[in-house]
């Protein structure tokens, strides 16, 4: 008989019903009732023993026990990804705050530029930007921009290792502005700029 096809078969109890004789396929169960006193009509039940449903419950039974490690797994690579975005967001910061500080060392290399402009304009007859006193500008910018770090947006600049020079490259008038960002050389940033070269009439 095909799989699927009901199987019919008359009990006189419900204990002569052995489902496991028809694996693979429901059957159809008929009930009787055996006491001659009892007048009741016949009951039919129909027990499903098919395979698929024995397969899902093993499928259950096989289950059971592996959702606490199945959450810990998750909750572990959730773990992770946090981490690399905490990184991430710390990596940001760290970024914009490099920025800003160029940004205000641009600020402090172009005042570096004004005082020396200024200095242009008190020079005597007959001086040129050559006779611009470099030290005394540069100690007046140092007091300025780098005695309190609290009160200056330069935060953890080096003022030891800032300065106002004149530039190696054979112009005297030529000025460098180097401002430390920090105590290691490699973050510094460098501004250079030409003043004119013409002596002061009276």
């Amino acid at each position: 008989m095909p799989v699927g096809e009901l199987r019919r078969q008359r009990f006189q109890s419900v204990g002569d019903a052995a489902t496991s004789n028809y694996p693979g396929s429901p059957c159809e169960m008929t009930l009787n009732p055996t006491h001659q006193s009892v007048s009741a009509p016949s009951v039919t039940l129909v027990i499903s023993t098919s395979d698929s449903l024995r397969r899902k419950e093993r499928v259950i039974n096989s289950q059971r026990g592996f959702s606490l490690l199945e959450a810990l797994i998750a909750l572990v690579v959730l773990s992770i990804g946090l981490i690399g975005v905490a990184a991430m967001q710390l990596k940001a910061l760290q970024s914009a705050n490099a920025g800003y500080q160029r940004s205000v060392a641009s600020v402090a290399a172009v005042d570096a530029q004004e005082r020396l402009w200024a200095q242009l304009a008190t020079l005597e007859t007959g001086q040129t930007c050559e006779d611009i006193d470099i030290s005394g500008v540069q100690s007046a910018w140092k007091e300025h921009w780098f005695q309190n770090s609290g009160a200056t947006p330069l935060r953890g600049a080096s003022s030891s290792q800032s300065r106002i020079a004149k530039g190696d490259s054979g112009s005297d008038c030529r000025i460098d502005v180097t401002v430390a960002l920090g105590e290691n050389n490699d973050d510094q940033f460098s501004y250079f700029f030409l003043l004119p070269k013409v002596e002061s009439s009276p």
